[in-house]
């Protein structure tokens, strides 16, 4: 029986079946879901499970636990199997050898639960009930949590997720067999985000859960390389921590009946936050035109938005629109920053189209570092409803406009670094330098550092000599080793340019 167990053991391993962990770092080494629903509410599917050590229930403290999760409107919840009740007798192995301490008078069973032994137990009831029954549902996904505690130590260990169905001729429980497990995606997925203490398979999920203006925070947990496009309703207040993890998203998108196509829509009468986190494109998305609509008024804080791979917003360029801003003020905090392959990209718009939505108002905030890599595009006549304003000391590449007197008098541009499409739009402030083709404004102009000598020589002394450039010819003068000449290399290297010049 050894050899066929350690024979069917393996076929598990190479059809993908077990998740094996090191035996030397973790108690329960082998942990699966098994057969499909239950009949006449009682019974359940199994779990198969491995220890890579004894676990005596004798001893004080030792302990195993059974329970599982399950997912109803995409929250993940929890249930404990009461040991006593629901799966004394069913913690056997395969030669039907029961482990329990439930029965300590049947000579079947053991308190001690064997190493290197596939153990199955029974997933039976809450209250009474079998899950799709207590919930009202006709199938419903489940996992096995089993917690070991021995020796001082508690591990926990969580299968694939199966789909459980109540009725019909797939829910007599199969058993721990090849044919019955194979069935099943092995789907070992984990949570994406929570909110305050409860888990949701999605982020989409999470934002369902939220039903009024109540500020949440929503924590993604993991990178997501599959993200569907999510629409947030008016009236919410949701903050988006992205926790450092990357959002993929690959489609298809969110959106108004026949234009599903953004990554994420937000709309109006919301407020917003997204922070602390990257969203980007899968290769060969299903619909990402643009990846942040935006209606709400929105904050990105220390966020970067890579539009490499989003498909075309009908124009030219793929990666145009990252963001289209539309309504509401939007705020660019800490080191934000749009990437784009090539400076005449359209990063964002400040968009005037829509009566719906009468005003538009773009802050970068004075905390701002980040970068907008692309071209911002100021669609719009009206500078009193729609403007932008630039603090902090980040760059912004290019600008561009339809209306280029209304643009003057929108933009207001109190510091930061720019490129030189931003000149004629600086009638607000003197304070600027153009130094190797960058226009620095305000409190972003680099303070000019004294010049170093590059060498300590002369004409008659190498660099270790006594006699140096700066004592021979003054302060800012250095050795050229090349041309044996000192040279004035303290020369200010930048151009100012006064209201004058513009």
């Amino acid at each position: 029986m050894k050899k066929i167990l350690l024979a069917f053991l393996s076929v598990l391993m190479v059809f993908g079946i077990m998740m094996p962990i090191s035996a030397e770092e973790k108690v329960i080494t082998e942990i699966y879901g098994s057969a499909n629903g239950w009949k006449n509410n009682s019974n359940a599917g199994w779990v198969g499970f491995k220890l890579s050590k004894v676990v005596d229930l004798s001893v004080d403290g030792n302990d195993i636990q059974i329970g599982y999760e399950y997912i109803v409107n995409g929250e993940v919840k929890t249930s404990t199997i009461s040991k006593d009740k629901s799966w004394s007798g069913y913690l056997v192995d395969p030669d039907q050898k029961h482990y329990s301490t439930g029965a300590e008078n049947d000579e079947q069973y053991s308190d001690k639960v064997p190493a290197n032994t596939l153990i199955q137990t029974n997933l039976t009831n809450v209250e009474g009930k079998d899950i799709t029954a207590a919930l009202g549902s006709g199938s419903i996904k489940v996992r096995t949590v089993v917690t070991v505690t021995v020796d001082g130590t508690t591990e926990v260990a969580k299968s694939n997720w199966v789909i459980y169905t109540n009725g019909g001729a797939d829910c007599e429980p199969k058993g721990i067999t090849l044919d019955a497990i194979n069935q099943y995606t092995l789907d070992r997925s984990e949570p994406v985000a929570k909110i305050g203490d409860k888990l949701y398979m999605t982020l989409n999920d999470a934002v369902a859960s939220i039903t009024d203006d109540t500020q949440t925070t929503i924590a993604l947990l993991r990178n997501v390389d599959d993200a569907t496009g999510i629409s947030v309703p008016s009236g919410r207040n949701i903050i988006f921590d992205f926790g450092g993890y990357t959002y993929t998203l690959s489609g298809p998108g969110a959106g108004s009946p026949g234009t599903e196509t953004n990554g994420f829509q937000l709309l109006k009468d919301s407020t917003i936050v997204m922070k602390n986190g990257t969203i980007n494109v899968k290769e060969n998305p299903t619909k990402i035109n643009l990846m942040i609509q935006n209606y709400s008024n929105l904050t990105l804080e220390d966020m970067t938005i890579d539009p490499k791979n989003k498909l075309s917003a009908g124009t030219a360029n793929t990666e145009d629109y990252a963001l289209s801003i539309n309504n509401g003020t939007v705020h660019f905090k800490g080191n934000t920053t749009i990437k784009a392959s090539k400076s005449n990209v359209i990063s964002f718009d400040i968009y005037d189209g829509m009566s719906a939505y009468p005003s538009v108002s773009v802050i970068f905030d004075e905390d701002w570092t980040g970068t907008i890599e692309g071209t911002i595009l100021y669609d719009s006549e009206s500078s009193d409803t729609h403007t932008l304003k630039v603090n902090g000391n980040g760059m912004i590449t290019a600008i561009d406009t339809t209306d280029k007197e209304a643009a003057k008098d929108a933009i207001t541009i109190n510091s930061g670094k720019f490129g030189e499409s931003f000149i004629e739009y600086l009638e607000t402030t003197d304070d600027y330098k153009i130094i190797d083709g960058v226009v620095y404004v305000g409190t972003s102009i680099p303070q000019q550092e004294p010049s170093t000598p590059v060498c300590a020589g002369s004409k008659d002394k190498n660099c270790d000599g006594v006699i140096t450039c700066d004592e021979e010819k003054g302060e800012g003068w250095t050795w050229n080793n090349e041309l044996k000449v000192c040279e004035y290399t303290g020369k200010t290297s930048y151009t100012v340019v006064n209201t004058a010049a513009k």
